[in-house]
Order: C-alpha cells, then structure tokens, then sequence
C-alpha cells in the first residue's frame, strides 16, 4: 500500500498537462454548434494512482457526454444524441460508436447478455424511455429493435433471459417481462401494480431475479423468466428514488426518510434500518465488510451490511468510483478525486482534476475511469498493479 498524504491544488496543478487542441464549430441550418476543445485527463501519480490508457471521443458540434458505466470488460458511454460508445476497458480501444435514435432522448445504463448459455456475452442490450435495441457487442451493429409496450421509467435489465421492464400503465406502475431474443420486445408476463405509483429507483440483478423498489417505497423480488414473486409487498417508511444495491445476504433501499433499510434476500425479511443525515437518492456501494451510502448535501456515510452500524462519514463526497485494495476511490461535485481507507474512512489523498464531468462507478475491478466534458475517457489503476 502506497501511503499519500492530502495534496495541495498548486502540487496538483503542476501534475496537470496543458490543454491541447482548438475549438471548432459546425453548422447546422443557421444554428452554430460548438464543437468540443480536446483537453487530456492528467496524470495522476502524484495521487498514487498510473494512467492505463486514455482516448478521445470524437464528439459532434453541440453534442455532450450524459453518462457512463462500466460492465464486465466493457466501458460504456452515451451521449445527449442518443449515441453509445464502447471501449475495452483493458486497452481503451473503440469497439463502436453507434447513434441509435434521432430523437435527443437519454440512454439508459446498457446490459450485456448471451442467449446461449456455452457462448461469451456477445450482445449489448440497450434502451431509451419508448424502444429496445439489441446490438453486436463487438462492433455495434443493431441486431433487433423494438418499441416497448409501455414508457420505462428506470433502466431495463436483462435477467436469466428475460428483459425485465419497469415503467407505467397509465396510472398504475408495472412490470413487463419479455422476450430480447428474435421476438424482441414479446411479452413473457405482466404485471400491474393495485395502485398509483411509479418506479424510479435503478433495480438489481439477483441471480436470474430482480429487486424493485416504488417511489412509495415498495419493495419487491420478482423471478424474471417468468413474473413469480420471491417476495414483495416489503415497505420503506419513506419514499425511494435511488438505485439499490444487494449482495448474498440482502438488498439495501436507500430512502428519503433518511434512513437506509436492509431486507433479507430470501424471503425480504427486514434486517435492519439506520438513519443517515441528508438526502439519499444515489445508489449505495459495497467494499469490504461496509455499505456506502451518499448522501447528497452531507457527504458519503460507510454502515457495517451486517446490522448497519455506523463506521465513518467523509463530507462532501458525492460518487463512489471503485475500490482498490484497502482503499475506495470517491468523487465530488467539484472535480475533486479522494483516496478513503474503507475501514477507517481516513482520507489518504485528495486531487482536484480541471474538466473532468463523470466519475464512474466500477464493480468490477480496481480500475478508475474518469470522463471529461471532452470527451476524454481515462483509465488508472493503483501504481504497481497494471504495468
């Protein structure tokens, strides 16, 4: 373990390369877009961390990166002209730069799949609020397309497979399970909610099962080749907009009752509460023996997943990137990147980085992936792992 202590901006600023690059512009119609200045992400040795790789996305005038996932050995990132990229997360190498739609609608975070259980995943499945699209992963051809039979208002996944879709039918919240094989977008099964609600919070994927929770604060596990429950009606005292996280033993709802609620996987059982001071409407994130919880307005909470005890708390950390060791790597609203020893949420370095727009959440590996508002993409992993 590399021991830093808590950097100054002026020690940083001198790690920072110069921008490099010229604006320019393209026009469409009388309507001039400004085409993004290439900037480079730093190096980041100072903060103990080696850059891997870094590419530039070339992205048209007026377009903007929106988000950013990273998925098995995959990095994804989409942009406010419904285009998807895909690089390789071990070499940065573009795979595809695919525009799905003309409509300016968001992307949803992407699911890979295989429909033959002896094959690699070699399918990307990818949505928007009204249509489905099935792509090659490797070069990003379009597969198969669909409308969806009803307005997604979360991320679809794709489950044991099963496209599992949670969105509204009219008044009322449901859930539809189809097909994301040559009957893309078939219904499988459906199901509506008895009363008016609305799904919002990103759902889990539970070994070939799906973990909801309702803005009302309902929760649910629902079996995704077929709709049969593995438990539901579970309820939060507050209402629930924010991802969910879940491991071997629970599924954890952050709620905006400022508490944080672990139900039992099995039979949905509450295991605990805790309650946590601010707003909590991101997704929590798991590193070692604790679950960590932002909190927007205060800053990052660490509660042990066995009772939800409370461990430490890091003001103003907003985004959780990934863990490295004994360390998690967090991110704030203002460009800065923290090194936090997991145990103890002592802070071990503090970087401020120019233009970075997006820090990732990778639950995968040690990697950290930094997005510009270039479109520069940077991968770093801890210094001596990776060379």
């Amino acid at each position: 373990m590399v021991a830093w202590r808590k950097l100054t901006l002026a020690a940083v600023l001198m790690a920072i390369p110069m921008f490099s690059g010229l604006s320019g512009c393209s026009s469409t119609g009388d309507k001039v877009l400004e085409v993004p200045s290439y900037s480079s992400l730093p190096d980041l040795r100072i903060a103990g961390l080696q850059q891997k790789w870094q590419r530039h996305l070339k992205l048209r005038g007026g377009e903007h990166v929106t988000d950013a996932w990273r998925m098995n050995k995959s990095v994804y990132v989409v942009t406010d002209q419904t285009r998807v990229f895909r690089m390789e997360s071990d070499s940065g190498v573009l795979a595809f730069s695919e525009e799905l739609s003309t409509q300016r609608i968001p992307i949803y975070r992407p699911s890979e799949f295989r429909l033959d259980p002896n094959q690699p995943n070699r399918e990307v499945f990818v949505a928007t609020r009204s249509q489905a699209f099935v792509l090659d992963k490797r070069n990003g051809d379009v597969l198969r397309s669909s409308d969806l039979p009803l307005s997604a208002s979360c991320p679809p996944v794709v489950a044991n497979g099963s496209l599992v879709v949670a969105g509204s039918n009219g008044p009322q919240a449901a859930l539809r399970g189809l097909f994301v094989d040559s009957n893309l977008g078939g219904q499988r099964w459906s199901y509506n909610t008895e009363q008016t609600d609305l799904f919002l919070s990103t759902p889990v994927v539970i070994e070939g099962t799906v973990a909801f929770a309702t803005k009302s604060g309902r929760v649910m596990r629902i079996a995704a080749n077929n709709g049969d429950w593995i438990w539901k009606d579970r309820k939060t005292n507050g209402q629930v907009i924010a991802g969910l996280a879940a491991d071997g033993r629970a599924v954890y709802v952050p709620s905006l009752d400022k508490k944080v609620y672990a139900f039992h996987v099995d039979d949905g059982h509450e295991l605990w509460q805790q309650t946590l001071d601010g707003v909590l409407d991101k997704a929590p994130a798991l590193a070692g023996t604790v679950l960590m919880v932002p909190s927007t307005g205060r800053g990052l909470y660490a509660v042990t997943r066995k009772d939800g005890a409370h461990r430490w708390f890091v003001p103003d950390v907003t985004n959780v990137l990934t863990t490295t060791g004994d360390n998690v790597w967090v991110g704030d609203n203002a460009g800065n990147l923290k090194s936090i020893r997991f145990e103890t949420g002592e802070v071990e370095a503090n970087v401020h980085i120019d233009d970075v727009q997006i820090f990732v959440r990778n639950p995968v590996d040690d990697q950290v992936l930094l997005v510009a508002h270039s479109g520069a993409v940077a991968a770093y992993m801890p210094l001596g792992k990776g060379e």
